[in-house]
């Protein structure tokens, strides 16, 4: 997709990565956009899995601590796309296991690859993205997905540039247009980046439908900026493709199973850890549930993708 794109300089002033952005907003919100993209896009096979009773990930542990709730109220699944996904949703969530793998499995795989895992929570609005953990607050579409996603990629390096969000490659189409997509992409520079990848897919589901939408010139330069971004991203670009064809060439691990209970027992052994590392979802949760054991394992800010299992 290349849009058309302003033919004199409009920069109004250099965006503060972490501020509030000035310029003015071209719709409301991108909520017009859903339904396309939820009754268009493909959506392979999957499996769920739930886990043993008191048995959930150590990412939604460390997701349940930061938030101050209560980890005993989560349930753990293991949802087979192209790979094994962990999912952790806590108890009188609004959103089944199946609708939300759905909605999570019709983003694309070259996108995905850079979420962990996701935790859905029973209260409050919206959702959030950290340590390549999506959290939801409020039942999922495919468009909230992709745009937690695009976080996900930009924070784990997966676009053409580094960070790409604070990068000077991004200022700059930000500084040569003269809007952003909507209220909320005037947050800061972060979401406003975000808020692109599911615009990119809409076009390309649609056959081009966004270019018919008044006054897009006014994105344009970001608009082609992140086209740019993600089909020459890491790990195989192409991260806002859709064919069945496209496979997972990257991602990052599912965090290991944390058993609680009244007794837990920290694993100091690195032979009784290799399980961990088999990406075998059942021997993983047999050894955890059978042992009564917690793994204590840093979750890392950054690192680098595992490969993907494909078939």
């Amino acid at each position: 997709m290349q849009l058309p794109i302003l033919s004199t300089l409009l920069a109004l002033h250099l965006a503060v990565a972490n501020g509030a952005l000035s310029k003015p907003a071209l719709w409301p919100n991108l909520g017009k956009f859903s339904p396309d993209l939820t009754a268009g896009l493909p959506m392979p096979g999957y499996q769920v899995t739930q886990w043993p009773a008191g048995t959930i990930s150590q990412g939604c542990l460390y997701i349940a601590d930061r938030d101050g709730q209560d980890p005993a109220f989560f349930r753990a699944y293991s949802v087979l796309l192209n790979d094994s996904w962990n999912f952790c949703i806590q108890d009188g969530s609004k959103q089944s296991i199946d609708d939300l793998a759905f909605a999570f499995g019709q983003a694309p795989i070259r996108l995905r690859q850079y979420t962990s895992e996701v935790v859905m929570q029973s209260q409050g609005g919206g959702a959030n993205a950290q340590n390549q953990i999506i959290t939801l607050y409020q039942p999922a579409t495919v468009q909230l997905f992709l745009h937690e996603m695009s976080h996900c990629a930009d924070s784990a390096g997966g676009y053409k540039t580094p960070s790409s969000s604070a990068s000077t490659a991004w200022s700059s189409s930000y500084d040569l247009d003269s809007a952003v997509p909507d209220t909320y992409a005037q947050t800061n520079q972060q979401e406003n980046f975000a808020q692109f990848g599911g615009l990119i897919v809409y076009d390309r589901l649609t056959g081009g439908k966004l270019r018919d939408e008044p006054n897009l010139w006014e994105i344009g330069h970001q608009l082609n900026t992140m086209v740019d971004e993600g089909d020459n991203g890491q790990h195989g670009g192409r991260m806002y493709d859709f064919d069945s064809g496209l496979i997972c060439s990257g991602r990052y691990a599912n965090s290991p199973p944390v058993t609680m209970g009244s007794f837990v027992q920290s694993v100091d052994d690195k032979s009784q850890l290799d399980f961990i590392a088999s990406f075998d979802l059942d021997k993983q949760v047999a050894f955890g549930s059978a042992n009564g054991i917690t793994v204590e394992t840093l979750i890392p800010e950054t690192g680098a993708p595992t490969q993907c299992f494909d078939v």
